[in-house]
Order: C-alpha cells, then structure tokens, then sequence
C-alpha cells in the first residue's frame, strides 16, 4: 500500500493472480472491504486478466503443430552427418 494508503497497481495484480503471501491477502481483501477505488481498479485488472487468458487459449486451439521430423537437418544437405 501506498502513503494514501491504497493498493499500488502491481499489488493489485499479484492479487488478482493469486499470487500474494497469507499476511498479504489479509491486509489486500481488508483494504478492499471499504475502498471504492481500488475495488474498481482490482475489478478492471480481473476483467483484463481473463480477457488476456482467453485470447492465449483461443490463439494455442488455432496453432498448427510443429513436426518433430528434423533428420534433415541433421544429417545436412548431402545426407549425412
């Protein structure tokens, strides 16, 4: 928490990704009970994080495989190694 006693922007995010300490999450969810603002600012990044999440989904179903056949380059272009 900043000097104005509201979350910093990277605190938020590292909440929204489950990524905060049990201390941590306490003090985050209690701040969170009473100011507006940074509810507002948490709900946004959540917003965002999903959205993010489902474009990397969609963008892997629609990749194509990559082949695993590289004995040609191996072996160089007269065939052999």
């Amino acid at each position: 928490m900043n000097e104005l006693n509201c979350l910093a922007p990277v605190d938020l995010e590292r909440y929204c990704l489950g990524q905060m300490s049990e201390p941590e999450l306490g003090k985050t969810e209690e701040h969170l009970l009473w100011c507006q603002e940074c509810i507002t600012n948490a709900e946004a990044r959540d917003r965002f994080l999903g959205t993010m999440r489902t474009a990397v989904r969609r963008l892997q179903s629609h990749a194509k495989p990559q082949s695993n056949d590289r004995s040609r380059v191996s072996k160089g272009p007269n065939g052999r190694g």
